[in-house]
């Protein structure tokens, strides 16, 4: 298990991974609560990124080792949206 010091009530949960069929990338989606922390948090996982890969290239054996990437997992936001539009046009 990783950890990483973000802002303190900070919380940052993976939600879910994409590899490419190469195998050479993988985009990691993440959440992050409260959405305010959103670019913050980002910011540290890519500065920490070499140090995340070189921890990640020792636990797995393969060849090549996916080259990590994190993206925003907008979902949340999304679903926040689709449900302001039901409630309001059951009003």
């Amino acid at each position: 298990m990783l950890e990483m010091d973000f802002s303190l009530g900070t919380m940052v949960t993976v939600t879910k991974t994409k590899t490419s069929l190469d195998l050479r990338y993988c985009d990691v989606f993440i959440s992050v609560f409260p959405a305010d922390k959103v670019a913050e948090s980002k910011e540290i996982l890519d500065e920490n990124i070499y140090f995340l890969q070189q921890k990640i290239n020792k636990k797995l054996c393969m060849k090549p080792v996916p080259k990590i990437r994190f993206e925003i997992d907008r979902t949340g936001e999304r679903v926040e949206r689709i449900d302001e539009l039901i409630e309001a046009s059951n009003k």
